[in-house]
């Protein structure tokens, strides 16, 4: 498959990645290699993970699926032979911001770190945050005192030596948008889903469970369908990773 190929084939799925510049196709040969289970590369690397899940949020109806798709994206991660897998469900600000920090330091020397979060997210003026589950959000002023800017998630990856690979389940049907447009009025830009933000870094590689703007579905079953396609695709020994992310 040719290098402007690959583009066309990573925006054939439902989800959305960063661009796929030249620079960035070496991660992901990178990321095939320490997954794939046959792959003598996934041997010797070491590769850790931090997987949130916020579902029982304080101030709106609790979401379905987040703790099911992280102990999905767990048990895919231990069988493709993760050495270490952080796991935080239902954490505030300060559980996410505890989490993190822990995985900063397991994070530095390793070859792959991967950062899973599934839950609710917000765009306010172009930056992306995770909401925890004691957030209110009454008012898009209460926003960066109340959620977690999706760049201080991504500072946790940074002492990784290969790849670092941020993959968000977090562009649900957002319920504290109302209440704030209510409060707010439209003084503010705060939009439903994502914003779709190139990593700084040649090494870096985000996914998003759906494109910029718009919103993913939670899932009628025990996981979301962005869950589901990863891990049914990303644990096919062979199959290239280019399939992968054109497929979920």
């Amino acid at each position: 498959m040719s290098i402007r190929n690959i583009p066309e084939l990573i925006s054939g799925g439902t989800g959305m990645f960063t661009r796929l510049t030249p620079r960035r196709l070496p991660l992901l040969v990178v990321f095939a290699a320490v997954v794939s289970f046959t792959g003598t590369a996934a041997e010797a690397a070491k590769r850790v993970a931090l997987l949130i899940g916020n579902q029982d949020y304080q101030a709106t109806t609790p979401l379905r699926n987040p703790s099911n798709d992280v102990e999905l994206m767990r048990k895919t991660l231990q069988e493709a032979g993760f050495e270490e897998i952080d796991v935080a469900i239902d954490v505030d600000l300060v559980g996410m911001k505890k989490a993190l920090r822990s995985f900063e330091d397991k994070a530095y020397g390793a070859e792959v770190a991967v950062l899973y979060y599934s839950g609710h997210g917000i765009e306010m003026n172009g930056t992306n945050y995770l909401i925890p589950t004691d957030a209110v959000l009454k008012s898009d002023r209460d926003v960066e005192d109340e959620a977690l800017a999706m760049e201080r998630a991504e500072r946790s990856l940074n002492g990784a030596t290969r790849l670092k690979l941020v993959i968000l389940d977090a562009c649900r049907n957002n319920p504290f948008l109302e209440q704030m447009a209510a409060t707010s009025g439209t003084s503010r830009s705060v939009q439903k889903g994502l914003a779709k933000v190139e990593p700084e870094g040649a090494d870096t590689l985000v996914a998003y469970a759906s494109r910029a703007g718009t919103v993913a579905l939670d899932g009628a079953g025990v996981n979301s369908p962005f869950a589901q396609a990863l891990a049914k695709y990303i644990t096919q020994p062979g199959v290239d990773i280019r399939i992968v992310l054109g497929q979920v």
